[in-house]
């Protein structure tokens, strides 16, 4: 890279390159350069001085639909324009920069990202915030709050396109007062639902992801007895009925091809998606993406499915596909993409 990087962001790029953000350098003082990683090539190049900003540590950053990189944990929320490696300035968040320690969503249907919780001058906060991409006039909402302030939590996406909210504390330190009860947010409703407990703390390195068969995976914390175990979650969707099989898909697919999916739960099936496989650290998963797709049963053995337009809704990669029967999900297919 450029320089030496402490807690950068990567993001992937519709073309399938990355981009590297922010980070502090060895001097503690931030990296402002972006670099551009290419896959294909095996390089790494320093962006002109016109990408250059500086971001601080695990900037929140998003992929949009329309290819440009959207950073909403900073105010105000900036828009990174790849073709030109230039940024421009969007709306003020409410509560301002939000810090290293929140969780950030992008929100099935790809337009409205949240910011949840994390840290600010006056404390923890509980609150939760929606910037819609797709307003004519781009501004930050306030949502419903989440039951409890949380910093170093984990927000995972679940099979049925709501939002898990699993770990952290309310601190102000990175260890104190865990909340060992996560929550569920409901994005069509904007409702948040308390679930089981969990048994550990799960803060300060602690990480969160979906599984293929539709549950949670929260593991580690880099301090106390158990930071070494892992717990399961399963969401109530998992007790709300038979769930729908897939006895066949395809194992790739491109942009904007009908594709088949065999399953003998055709004539009930509600909902078809794709979720884009995580990395995650720092309350930060760096890829999750819930992409919906269009689909029709074809009346006797399956469903007849449409991919992802292009490579903006859906970088190129690894998607867990799921098909689901009023709300209930299979277990998933892996995919890859593009």
């Amino acid at each position: 890279m450029d320089v030496a990087r402490w807690y950068p962001t990567a993001i992937q790029l519709g073309d399938g390159t990355v981009r590297v953000f922010g980070g502090t350098t060895t001097t503690g003082s931030n990296a402002v350069t972006v670099d551009a990683y290419d896959p294909a090539t095996n390089t790494l190049t320093t962006l002109p001085t016109t990408a250059n900003k500086g971001l601080s540590t695990y900037p929140r950053a998003r992929l949009t639909t329309t290819g440009l990189v959207v950073v909403t944990d900073r105010t105000p929320t900036f828009f990174f324009h790849p073709a030109t490696s230039t940024w421009t300035s969007g709306p003020k968040p409410n509560l301002g920069a939000r810090g290293v320690r929140d969780m950030s969503v992008l929100l099935p249907g790809l337009t409205k990202i949240m910011e949840i919780g994390g840290a600010l001058s006056t404390g923890t906060t509980n609150t939760a915030e929606i910037l819609d991409l797709s307003a004519s006039t781009l501004s930050w909402q306030f949502t419903s709050p989440m039951n409890f302030g949380r910093i170093w939590a984990n927000a995972v996406l679940l099979a049925d396109g709501t939002v898990m909210v699993i770990g952290g504390g309310s601190g102000p330190g990175n260890y104190q007062a865990p909340i060992r009860t996560p929550e569920i947010y409901d994005p069509v409703a904007a409702t948040w639902a308390e679930m089981a407990a969990q048994t550990a703390a799960r803060m300060y390195h602690s990480t969160a992801l979906l599984l293929p068969d539709g549950r949670v995976l929260s593991a580690g914390q880099s301090s106390g007895t158990l930071q070494q175990t892992g717990e399961i979650f399963s969401p109530p969707y998992l007790f709300a009925g038979a769930r729908p099989t897939i006895t066949a898909a395809p194992s790739s697919v491109t942009y904007n091809q009908q594709f088949s999916i065999t399953t003998p739960d055709f004539a009930s099936i509600t909902r078809v998606a794709l979720i884009k496989a995580g990395s995650v650290t720092h309350s930060n998963n760096f890829d999750q993406r819930y992409v919906d797709l269009a689909f029709q049963s074809d009346g006797t053995s399956g469903l007849n499915a449409t991919s992802p337009p292009d490579f903006n809704h859906a970088p190129p990669g690894w998607y867990m596909l799921f098909i689901l029967n009023s709300g209930v999900p299979s277990v998933a297919s892996w995919v890859q993409v593009g």
